[in-house]
């Protein structure tokens, strides 16, 4: 049953009567409309997703428009998944006091292809977001004859329609995902498995301490006069072992070579980083660890 959105009355006190009465802005009126994204080949079969939403006749752009649940339909019509079959997702836009959407979510989709399995990806995007929070993906499996949730996992992108290809990495059964989790300071590649036989997804990386090896996006930014002026480099990913403190300059040689983190994931398949992650550098031929991203020119960043 299509959900609904729930207009808020505003209600002003009269105005005193030699005053002219304040206008009241007006009442924003919602229609909804069904989207289709699609069709999407799962195999040997042909599917759609029919996005319910509701748009605000009264604005535009792109947050005259929210998501409130959707459906994933069979070649014949039938549904074969719903939104409300248990994504741990909430469609949960809220209003302004004139009734104008103050947030909302959006839903794209493209299918997932694997070497030992193939599916559907449904992402969530809810407004407004940070990179830290926003997308999240369900993921749905073929299994069995039917599509099969196998669960939520993000931060993660939003989906063009165009075929997500799982990658393989040496030492890790079955297929996995990559995923970009920001840090604060820069990217970290966390892999996911995507476990067909059991349809669920778990962590690609066991790991024998608290922290792990990853793949890592950075980016240097532009020297910055009030950045601090040297860095503390240690010989290992632990702020126990003595550093080498090292002078930044203008025109310092910095490569950033390795990266060890501690990630996160909660039960309804959030990724975090709790601490920042330790980056392995070489500053003018001087190599070593650190946690001194703005010095290395990585400074913070919501």
């Amino acid at each position: 049953m299509r959900a609904a959105i729930a207009f808020a009355a505003v209600i002003l006190s009269a105005a005193p009567a030699a005053k002219t009465p304040t206008p009241t802005p007006p009442r924003h009126a919602f229609r909804p409309v069904d989207r289709t994204l699609g069709p999407f080949q799962v195999d040997d079969r042909s599917f759609t997703v029919v996005v319910h939403e509701e748009h605000d006749t009264s604005a535009s752009g792109p947050t005259d428009r929210t998501a409130i649940g959707y459906e994933v339909r069979d070649s014949a019509g039938r549904v074969a998944y719903a939104s409300s079959s248990g994504s741990s997702g909430t469609f949960t836009p809220s209003l302004t006091e004139f009734g104008g959407l103050e947030s909302g979510d959006a839903v794209t989709a493209a299918p997932l292809v694997g070497a030992h399995g193939s599916g559907l990806l449904i992402a969530t995007d809810s407004w407004p977001s940070t990179p830290t929070t926003g997308t999240y993906w369900e993921v749905l499996g073929w299994v069995g004859g039917k599509l099969v949730r196998f669960g939520d996992v993000g931060p993660a992108s939003d989906l063009d329609g165009k075929p997500v290809h799982t990658r393989e990495i040496s030492g890790v059964p079955g297929d996995v995902l990559s995923l970009s989790v920001w840090s604060g300071n820069l990217y970290v590649e966390v892999p996911v498995r995507v476990d067909w036989s059991a349809a669920k997804l778990v962590p690609a990386k066991r790991c024998e301490t608290r922290l792990c090896e990853y793949a890592f996006e950075a980016n240097r930014q532009p020297f910055d006069e009030s950045a601090p002026d040297r860095a503390s480099l240690f010989p290992a990913p632990d702020p126990t072992g003595p550093p080498k403190t090292v002078p930044i300059r203008k025109d310092s040689k910095i490569d950033y070579l390795d990266l060890e983190a501690e990630v996160r994931w909660s039960g309804s398949g959030g990724l975090s980083i709790p601490d920042p992650p330790w980056l392995e550098v070489r500053v003018d031929g001087v190599t070593g660890w650190t946690r001194d991203y703005w010095a290395v020119g990585l400074p913070d960043a919501d």
